[in-house]
């Protein structure tokens, strides 16, 4: 639940409301020079404040943005976040915002000032305001701008920070300073890590603490940033996403099933519940988890070049490596950088000669390696040739340090009593729900992955999806009771899906997915009896 004043729960709860919304863009992202962040009880609603996207008073990610509100020309808009079928994964809000261009402001270099930045791609906020509480309902980048030209409106879609770190690549020609490879590190570190190397500080982001074993090898050489997230998250068990205000968290899995520390967040009755539909939750009673985790090796050999390399007097030659093995790529976090040697040796090396068949001559003074850079899976070697004549690189022997794969994984868990009363997995064509995942660095890591998926989805929890007087204060992730109507039934659910919608009328409704999960506490030092009712985490 997003923080909100002392007197925010009689304005939301009261029979007649009044609330306001603000629809900010930033169209020629221009940095803001002098930032003013919104305080209750002080600052104005609808006024030149904005809400910060931190914990403290910093910069976040988005609010270095200079914005102009355009809640004036908006005709409705809608946010949506929801997550997926399964419990673990990465989470992307999306928005749609509609607009009323009669004027001609947003007809691309049509406006003196904003006409150029009608473009994708802009930094945009929306927020609801209620009382003296300005919630922040969606931060995020826009689409491409819907234009039509005979209705005069624009359409704007846009995605949340998620969508910025699922689609970059930590390419091999990047840099000279980030190897992209981490090894023997938590999965919270290693988002950590990555996060800060894309220029997001610690008050942008809270991280659980990972729950499973520290990963032997994490390497982002060429693969899409989202990808690599996805892996990591999905070992864990865990949820990676952005809340309103674009502030990245990371819950581990045992998020949703455990109560510790935690008061009922809302208390939904008929009185203020509009409508509620029931829906069950995919049976999943058998999961198949492997893995294949690597961890690093000793010195050794990983690359042997084949063939001769012809390099120009005066000129340069640059040398791409590309490391493997039978398990496909081969990360590596150290190499011995290739020293000129008359004979094989047992490092890293490199031999020359005068002439292309070897018949020449050979000396130090040949070539000189002038850079390196190892990135992962991928080594780079730039050999200068000083001299007036041509120079053959006859050899190149490479020696480091590799990951290599140390064993192979299989867990299975099933719950019978699920499969004899519903049949095996009715949610996955009756097959058993295989994951691999190479993040996962032991087989007890691998069973409570399985064992975790199986226990919230063995049998058929409900799911509601509610309809109600619209809070917008609260978030995915809250916790508390739903009361059935016409029953004396009371549930205890999470909100794991939300969608609100401001309509031309300027009502805002919200729709909620609820989930009932099974609740733990667990165990606890010198705080849990022996015996008691209190479980082993998994």
């Amino acid at each position: 639940m997003q923080t909100t004043s002392s007197g925010y729960p009689s304005v939301v709860n009261a029979p007649f409301r009044q609330l306001s919304t603000g629809v900010l863009l930033s169209w020629l992202k221009t940095l803001a020079s002098n930032i003013s962040f919104f305080t209750i009880n002080t600052s104005t609603i609808a006024g030149a404040d904005i809400i910060k996207g931190s914990s403290s008073d910093s910069v976040s990610f988005f609010d270095k943005y200079q914005y102009t509100d355009y809640a004036t020309y908006v005709k409705n808009w809608s946010v949506d976040r929801q997550i997926g079928q399964f419990p673990f994964g990465l989470i992307m809000a999306q928005a749609d915002v509609e607009f009323d261009n009669t004027s001609n402001l947003f007809t691309p270099n049509y406006d003196a000032t904003i006409g150029s930045g009608i473009l994708p791609n802009r930094p945009l906020k929306i927020n609801v305001s209620m009382g003296q509480d300005s919630l922040q309902q969606f931060t995020g980048f826009t689409g491409q701008p819907e234009i039509e030209v005979v209705n005069r409106s624009m359409t704007l879609h846009a995605y949340d920070v998620i969508d910025f770190l699922n689609n970059y690549s930590f390419t091999s020609q990047s840099g000279t300073t980030f190897s992209g490879l981490l090894s023997n590190v938590t999965t919270s570190s290693a988002i950590q890590y990555y996060l800060g190397k894309l220029g997001f500080n610690a008050n942008q982001y809270q991280l659980e603490k990972s729950l499973q074993q520290p990963i032997g090898v994490v390497n982002v050489t060429d693969r899409r940033f989202g990808d690599v997230l996805q892996d990591l998250i999905q070992a864990e068990g865990g949820i990676l996403l952005a809340d309103e205000a674009g502030i990245i968290h990371f819950w581990n899995r045992q998020h949703f099933v455990t109560t510790s520390g935690l008061g009922f967040i809302f208390n939904f009755t008929p009185s203020n519940t509009l409508d509620i539909k029931y829906t069950n939750a995919p049976i999943i009673n058998d999961v198949t988890v492997t893995a294949k985790p690597r961890a690093i090796a000793p010195l050794q050999q990983i690359w042997k070049q084949g063939g001769t390399q012809t390099i120009p007097a005066g000129q340069s030659f640059t040398i791409f490596t590309d490391f493997a093995d039978n398990d496909g790529p081969l990360p590596v976090t150290q190499i011995t950088a290739p020293t000129y040697s008359a004979t094989n040796v047992n490092t890293s090396y490199f031999t020359t000669n005068t002439a292309s068949d070897g018949s020449g001559t050979s000396s130090s003074s040949d070539l000189t390696l002038s850079s390196t850079y190892l990135f992962g899976t991928t080594y780079k070697m730039v050999f200068l040739n000083p001299n007036n004549y041509t120079v053959f690189l006859t050899d190149i022997s490479l020696y480091g340090t590799p990951a290599k794969v140390v064993n192979a994984i299989s867990q299975q868990y099933i719950d019978q009593a699920s499969i004899d009363a519903y049949g095996r997995n009715p949610a996955n064509n009756g097959e058993t729900l295989a994951l691999n995942n190479d993040y996962l660095q032991s087989s007890s890591d691998a069973l409570t992955l399985a064992f975790t998926i199986v226990s919230q989805f063995g049998q058929p929890n409900r799911h509601y999806e509610a309809e109600i007087f619209a809070d917008p204060s609260l978030q995915i992730g809250d916790y508390g009771k739903l009361t059935l109507p016409n029953t004396a039934l009371t549930k205890t659910v999470w909100i794991t899906g939300k969608t609100d919608k401001l309509s031309p009328e300027g009502n805002l409704t919200q729709t909620l997915q609820l989930e009932e999960r099974t609740l733990y506490t667990y165990f606890t030092i010198n705080s849990s009896a022996i015996g008691g009712t209190d479980v082993i985490a998994p």
